[in-house]
């Protein structure tokens, strides 16, 4: 039966620092995962990552829980000096919170690798630019169209039509957004 014990305060550390300020909908619907790697526990969500030592574990391979009743937990911390994560039938207990979770049963070092992509998880969106026709910064990047961009165009005036690759989400208008230092749309 996989089980780590990790001091209290360090584990509420780590759990607050992997929680935004503000709890939305979709971070609640998160998935927290929670691995070993040599002496540390590792907990991961999409695009973040802590570490905490632990006091002693047998964890071999990674649990993936829902980060919204792990944030619930951190209403009534226990008050005991150290806490412990058991895996057993579908369940994750830690102390006396018990949710169902997925197991996977893997090696240290593929356990690591799994916390490490999870940081890879997220791409920020692209800053919405503003809108040359109504103004409001609701400029959204589109595909531009297949077609080739044109040799001859020229890169100063209205460029508008097939090669546009941004719109403006408020009032639909389509323009050639350039990149700096390119007098080329982006691909």
């Amino acid at each position: 039966m996989p089980s780590l014990s990790i001091k209290t305060a360090e584990f509420f550390a780590a759990i607050r620092q992997l929680l935004p300020k503000r709890l939305t909908t979709t971070v609640k619907s998160g998935t927290l995962y929670v691995g070993k790697s040599g002496e540390e526990a590792i907990f991961s969500r999409q695009g973040s990552q802590i570490r905490c030592p632990i006091i002693h574990g047998d964890w071999e391979g990674f649990a993936a829980v829902n980060i919204g009743i792990v944030a619930a937990f951190l209403k009534a911390p226990p008050t005991r000096e150290s806490i412990s994560l058991h895996y057993q039938s579908g369940r994750l207990k830690i102390d006396t919170l018990s949710m169902s979770a997925i197991w996977v049963s893997a090696p240290d070092w593929i356990a690591t690798q799994a916390a490490d992509a999870h940081l890879m998880d997220v791409e920020a969106p692209p800053p919405l630019r503003y809108c040359p026709q109504c103004g409001k910064r609701k400029g959204a990047p589109v595909e531009p169209t297949a077609r080739e961009w044109p040799a001859g165009l020229p890169v100063a005036g209205r460029l508008t039509g097939n090669h546009a690759n941004t719109v403006c989400t408020a009032c639909a208008h389509r323009w050639i957004e350039l990149q700096v230092g390119s007098s080329r749309p982006p691909a």
